[in-house]
């Protein structure tokens, strides 16, 4: 019996030394600067699987994301919890694939992406967080691609029926994820965006027009969606409606 005591008196020591071991090892080291890296490990194989530089409770300064091989995966800027500077996720060959600039948490600027061979996929241009005009795309060979979508007007003359113009606009190709918008302007004179109800990929605008009138209106619509290569366009036109029913 007492032999059996001191046997399990001696596995109760080994458990908590090795306890204590394993807490010592995964008790984060403080920087001078009063920061320091909380981690966390892949279940299985207990590979590092992130990494992210916390000071006063919050994220500051890099933040990691590793593959399960251990090749780095993303590497994300913080300060005060808030996006900064360039975020770079990258394949798991080392190559880049997204590089996105920040400002204050929003994209601002040129987000490049590339293909696993290290040459550069699209130049998306962003402002205050969201994608703008200017896409550049490449194919796999370096060259520019040009054929995109475009925007296509169709009129609708339905002044002796109910003394209505239908506009209607659509794109000339299919395109995912597309939404059209027409172009307004605020009381304060800013441009203003609202989205066009859609169905079956078409857009419809109906404008009254009154006897004995002259009518010269611009109307700018704008489109968005997704390209083959999966990025953001957006392109603009404008239809001017001119119409007399004197």
């Amino acid at each position: 019996m007492k032999t059996l005591n001191i046997f399990f008196l001696s596995l109760i020591i080994i458990v908590v030394a090795c306890q204590q071991t394993q807490t010592k090892s995964d008790l984060p080291v403080k920087n001078p600067d009063g920061s320091w890296i909380k981690k966390a490990y892949y279940e299985k194989s207990g590979k590092l699987k992130s990494e992210i530089t916390v000071k006063d409770k919050k994220k500051n300064g890099p933040a990691k994301e590793y593959y399960p091989s251990g090749k780095l995966r993303t590497l994300v800027n913080y300060v005060d919890n808030v996006t900064v500077g360039e975020t770079i996720w990258y394949y798991e060959n080392g190559q880049p694939y997204r590089v996105t600039p920040y400002i204050n948490g929003k994209m601002e600027g040129i987000r490049k992406t590339y293909y696993d061979n290290g040459k550069l996929q699209a130049e998306i241009p962003y402002k205050n967080g969201e994608a703008i005009e200017g896409l550049k795309e490449y194919d796999k060979y370096g060259k520019l691609i040009t054929n995109y979508p475009q925007i296509v007007f169709e009129l609708k003359n339905n002044l002796k029926v109910d003394n209505k113009i239908i506009l209607t606009c659509k794109l000339d190709k299919n395109a995912r994820d597309l939404i059209f918008l027409q172009e307004t302007t605020s009381s304060d004179n800013k441009k203003v965006l609202y989205p066009l109800p859609i169905n079956n990929g078409i857009s419809r605008l109906e404008f009254y027009i009154p006897s004995q009138v002259t009518v010269n209106k611009t109307v700018t619509i704008w489109a968005k969606f997704k390209t083959m290569l999966g990025n953001p366009y957006t392109i603009n036109k404008t239809y001017q409606l001119k119409v007399d029913t004197y």
